[in-house]
């Protein structure tokens, strides 16, 4: 793949499409990425908004059948949760362990350096396979214990939570696409899809292939701009979040 930079210093790739339009698919910026969190949020608030409204379609499909479903369904449900809740508490406590490779190292130094990120992340594994196993045999034990109408409460809660959380997912999905997706007009660079809506019509294939462009884009960004988003985040020094101009007039 062939990273070129915008006036921005952003990353960006040239992609054909299915109809030989050339795009250009790019890192976003900071302020993107926070619109993007914005419009997934918002998007699940909606969908929970409706999950709540007993005379919505969207509770009638997701909702309603926990009503009258059985207690091993209602288990499974609220068990899934869990084991959810199980492996993001694994990942925060067991830490990934960081071997770089040394200064000016020679090939052997390396294998050996890869031999024991191998060990480490093994060990790594192990244990966090170990703690979602504790956590969710300690939740099994527990939702046993509970009546059927508060364990179909639970249910329904966490079916909502569910439900919100992939809407909000796709919803990450489509804006990055929208968002990242640009076409060349003159010496500017333009939105190449009209609307989010419009997004959200594209073939599966398309979509994937425009989203994976991305995410790969966003990991060869040569300065580093979406790496290191976190630490700025972590040092107060991120910008103030205010929309950049629009690209057509760049």
């Amino acid at each position: 793949m062939e990273i070129t930079i915008d006036r921005l210093f952003r990353a960006m790739t040239e992609v054909v499409m299915p109809n030989d339009d050339v795009v250009f698919v790019r890192a976003l910026s900071d302020s993107e990425r926070k619109s993007r969190s914005m419009s997934a949020l918002a998007a699940a608030v909606r969908l929970e908004d409706k999950l709540l409204d007993e005379s919505s379609e969207e509770y009638a499909v997701h909702i309603l059948s926990l009503k009258r479903a059985e207690r091993d369904e209602l288990l499974s449900i609220c068990e899934q949760w869990a084991i959810t809740d199980a492996w993001q508490a694994a990942y925060k406590e067991v830490k990934d362990e960081l071997i770089p490779f040394p200064d000016d190292a020679t090939d052997e130094e390396k294998k050996a350096v890869i031999r024991k990120r191998e060990k480490s992340e093994a060990r790594t594994k192990e244990k966090r396979e170990k703690l979602v196993e504790e956590r969710v045999a300690k939740y099994r034990g527990e939702a046993n214990k509970k009546e059927d109408e508060e364990l179909r409460k639970e249910a329904i809660t966490r079916r909502r939570m569910i439900t919100a959380m992939i809407e909000s997912q796709n919803e990450d999905y489509y804006v990055t696409v929208f968002l990242s997706t640009h076409k060349k007009v003159g010496d500017k660079f333009i939105k190449y899809f009209e609307s989010l809506y419009e997004v959200k019509q594209l073939d599966a294939t398309v979509m994937a292939r425009l989203y994976d462009t991305q995410k790969e884009v966003d990991s060869l960004d040569p300065w580093a701009i979406s790496k290191f988003r976190a630490r700025r985040e972590s040092t107060g020094l991120v910008g103030s979040g205010e929309a950049q101009p629009d690209e057509a007039g760049q």
